[in-house]
């Protein structure tokens, strides 16, 4: 017997360039202890290409930031200007 993966919904707002990828719905099905960075890749997003993220409400850097179940993620892409 295989042990089953415990998932988890998460919701997910793109900004900017990066909004038409956003999933359906705004929620995403990840697997329980994913981070910030496991959900850029799961929408086809360099992680490279991303360097803020907010979650809950909260601005975060680091994209290797476990996420919890029903938590709210922003991805802000970089802002171009002079």
């Amino acid at each position: 017997i295989f042990p089953q993966e415990v998932s988890m919904k998460i919701c997910v707002k793109l900004m900017g360039m990066l909004k038409a990828r956003t999933p359906p719905d705004g929620t995403l099905e990840i697997a329980e202890g994913a981070a910030i960075a496991d959900v850029l890749l799961a929408l086809n997003i360099p992680v490279d290409s991303v360097q803020i993220f907010s979650v809950n409400g909260a601005i975060e850097k680091n994209p290797a930031r476990t996420l919890q179940a029903n938590d709210d993620l922003t991805v802000l892409p970089p802002v171009g200007g002079c």
